[in-house]
This record gives C-alpha cells, structure tokens and sequence, in this order.
C-alpha cells in the first residue's frame, strides 16, 4: 500500500471516528429532551406513546391504564423536581444481552420526624424498533 493509500485510508477511519463520536454524545441528548422532557412536562400521553408495555416494575406488570393511574403517584412534584436538576450526563447505560438500556436514577429526600429517609426512583429505557421507551420502573427506599 503506498503512502497515499494509506494517508486516504487514515482520514475516512478518522472522518468515520468522529462522526460515531458525534452521534454517541448527540442521541441522549435528544433522548433526554424527547423522552424525559414528556415526563417533565407531564405530558402522560407523550409519556404513555414513549412506553412499552406491558411495563414492568415494582409491583409486577402493568398495563398502558395502570401506569396512566399511577402516573401522579411515581412522578409526584419532589420526582419532577430532582429530575428537572439532572441532565443527560446523569444517564447510565449499560450495554446487556439485549442491547444498549438507559437508566436515569432521580434521587429524593423526605424528612420525617426529625429523620431524612432517602428514596430512588429507577426508570429504564430501549430501544424498541428503533424509538426508546420506557419499559421498567423500580423503586427503593
């Protein structure tokens, strides 16, 4: 392979490097503000459309109607508000045996006779023919 071969070469490998690296910090960006924004925003049917059901979370499997009525209870004003202060770097993503999962971990704070419990809301997201959705809620504290 002579020099130009291989100066040509180089700079599509490089070229293909930097449009991937592009594209990796530009989709949870635009996860973030489709997907975690409709929750935000409280927009229950932006959020419902961005789902996969049947959901799975902390009380077994729900349908599209049981998180629709469980919706105020999970993402209730102190869920907003510790979500509203994360961005998308907050995102983990873990790469499984069924592909690239986003979880956002939201964090709260009840003080409670002189107590501070501490709570987690867990949500997980796929990609499901090729949108992401939420598709498991955990809880812990």
């Amino acid at each position: 392979m002579n020099v130009k071969h291989l100066l040509f070469f180089a700079l599509i490998v490089t070229a293909s490097f930097a449009n991937a690296q592009s594209l990796n910090k530009t989709e949870p960006q635009q996860f973030w503000d489709t997907n975690i924004q409709a929750i935000l925003d409280e927009d229950v049917d932006a959020v419902v459309e961005q789902a996969y059901f049947p959901m799975s979370t902390f009380e077994g499997d729900w349908s599209k109607r049981d998180f629709k009525n469980s919706f105020d209870v999970i993402f209730d004003r102190s869920v907003l508000e510790a979500l509203g202060k994360q961005t998308y770097r907050d995102i983990q993503a873990t790469n499984g045996t069924d592909g690239l999962t986003y979880k956002v971990v939201v964090m709260t704070y009840t003080e409670i006779d002189g107590e501070l419990y501490e709570s987690a809301t867990m949500l997980y997201f796929q990609k499901f023919n090729d949108e992401w959705k939420l598709f498991k809620i955990d809880m812990a504290g």
